[in-house]
């Protein structure tokens, strides 16, 4: 066969990343690969093949390579033997228990689409040696792992399930779903501007056929409301806003409204009229359609105390009690193991590790939680990983697993007398590659406040509690101002980005 003159040489490799020497070496064997075929190489003397080889190494491959050792000088020049020693030292040995432990966690990740998610459980696959059971394990592996519950629960139902079957099903599930979420953008859009000329109109024949071209757009509506399961009795919960469902189900019967403060609902359907506390949202640069925070005070393993085990749907699971967090959390593989038929639902919190980094979450289900005396309904919450199952603080409470003491002031009137001043000034330890942070802009502050952040401001100046900064300084952090009851405010500093490049005692 002639050699393919048209046909351009592979980019070199470069191997002088050790950290990301693997994958440079698996991609170019595969365009090494394609290459050899094109051009008609594969059928030429393997001597030949090296040299051409060696020609695409770049000066720290060819270095990698004389670091090789040989039994002969004609095993130096066969390209199989060298392309082998090059696979070996790049990618190394392979372990295949952990390719198949790294098989078994993979999971679909929330912004990735099913292609890349099945390509990605492909490679894995290459290296666990799997042999007849290759395509059903893969399978069984993308039931498992995909995150759209519908198109689970449409795969659990197939009798005879094939990996063909499964990839047809999941692409189909996942184009609908896009193709659905785009006609309604586009029909709520539609019918927004309908109705903006019906009301703005003045001829009465024209008001009557727009008036008519509504009517078609809302049974269109109702429609396409139908192929989705829902009827046109159907209305949403008064609770949360978000379709119908019962109340044990409810994603906000635990929530605090942040309109009115009380518990139940959300502040998008609250009825109250009272208006004072959603004008203070501007304080923190939010918006009440913002979801609000949850912490969760600890992540990772522990040891043994502060443990308890408890049942949860008539299952029995061990939990850390954090009073330092805002909600009930269990992993993934928990919830895969135990709870897989229970539907999740959105969840209408954004939650926050110890570091306050956001962490990825699947979504939430109600749950009754029994302790040996004790039990409640509450929500519980489901992150991706496999970490341990935490308590919240208000489950704990309302079990009577934990108590709060809290003394008045008249227990310690010693502490509570002037400002708390520390007897010495106190220096803050910076790590090593801290990197000065400064807010350009100040965050936003309600007008109706600003008065009374000026006065709490000159108020602790005149305390020396805070002083004037006239001067460049290269850390400036932003202050959130919190309403008090009585009418004034409480100042508090984000020191969030300090606190990352501080040494801890």
């Amino acid at each position: 066969m002639a050699s393919c003159s048209h046909v351009p040489f592979p980019d070199k490799l470069d191997l002088s990343d050790d950290r990301s020497r693997a994958a440079d070496w698996e991609l170019f064997e595969q365009v090494w690969t394609n290459y050899e075929i094109s051009s008609g190489l594969l059928e030429k003397d393997k001597k030949l093949r090296t040299a051409t080889l060696l020609t695409c190494f770049s000066k720290s491959a060819l270095q990698a390579f004389n670091s090789l050792s040989f039994d002969s000088e004609g095993d130096k020049q066969d390209i199989e033997i060298v392309m082998d020693k090059m696979r070996v030292l790049c990618v190394g040995q392979t372990n295949e228990t952990y390719e198949r432990y790294l098989f078994n966690m993979r999971v679909q990740k929330p912004d990735e689409n099913f292609d890349h998610f099945y390509a990605a459980v492909l490679k894995i696959a290459s290296n666990c040696n799997f042999g007849n059971l290759h395509d059903s394990l893969i399978r069984d592996r993308l039931i498992v792992g995909v995150t759209d519950q519908a198109t689970r629960k449409k795969l659990l139902y197939e009798r005879e399930l094939t990996l063909k079957k499964t990839l047809e099903i999941c692409r189909t599930y996942e184009i609908t779903t896009a193709r659905l979420q785009s006609m309604d953008k586009d029909m709520s859009h539609g019918t927004d501007a309908v109705v903006g000329s019906v009301n703005k109109s003045n001829n009465p024949a024209k008001k009557k056929y727009q008036k008519r071209n509504f009517t078609a757009q809302s049974t269109f509506q109702s429609t396409q409301n139908r192929v989705k399961g829902h009827t046109s009795s159907d209305s949403a919960c008064s609770y949360c806003g978000r379709g119908t469902h019962d109340r044990k189900r409810c994603p906000a019967r635990n929530a605090d409204c942040r309109k009115c403060g009380t518990r139940g609902h959300y502040a998008a359907v609250c009825r109250s009229s009272q208006t004072s506390k959603s004008k203070v949202t501007n304080v923190h640069g939010i918006t009440q359609d913002d979801k609000p925070e949850a912490f969760l005070g600890f992540i990772g393993q522990g040891g043994q105390s502060g443990y308890v085990n408890l049942s949860v749907d008539g299952t029995t699971l061990r939990f850390h009690v954090d009073t330092g967090a805002d909600v009930n959390v269990i992993s993934s593989d928990v919830y895969e193991k135990h709870f897989r038929d229970k539907i999740l639902t959105p969840l209408q919190r954004v939650l926050r590790g110890p570091d306050r980094k956001l962490l990825s979450t699947l979504g939430s289900f109600q749950a009754n939680i029994e302790s040996q005396n004790n039990h409640t309904q509450a929500e519980v919450c489901v992150i991706a990983g496999n970490g341990l199952s935490l308590l919240g603080r208000d489950t704990s409470c309302n079990l009577e697993l934990v108590s709060f003491n809290v003394g008045s002031i008249e227990d310690y009137p010693q502490l509570f007398k002037g400002l708390g001043e520390m007897p010495h000034p106190y220096k803050l330890q910076l790590k090593d590659n801290a990197k000065p942070y400064s807010v350009p802009i100040p965050r936003r502050i309600a007008i109706p406040l600003l008065p009374r952040v000026k006065d709490e401001l000159e108020r602790l100046e005149s305390l020396n509690v805070i002083r004037k900064v006239t001067e460049p300084t290269d850390w400036c952090a932003p202050i959130v101002v919190v309403p008090k009851k009585d009418g004034s405010v409480r100042i508090c500093c984000d020191f969030t980005k300090l606190n990352e490049s501080v040494k801890r005692e």
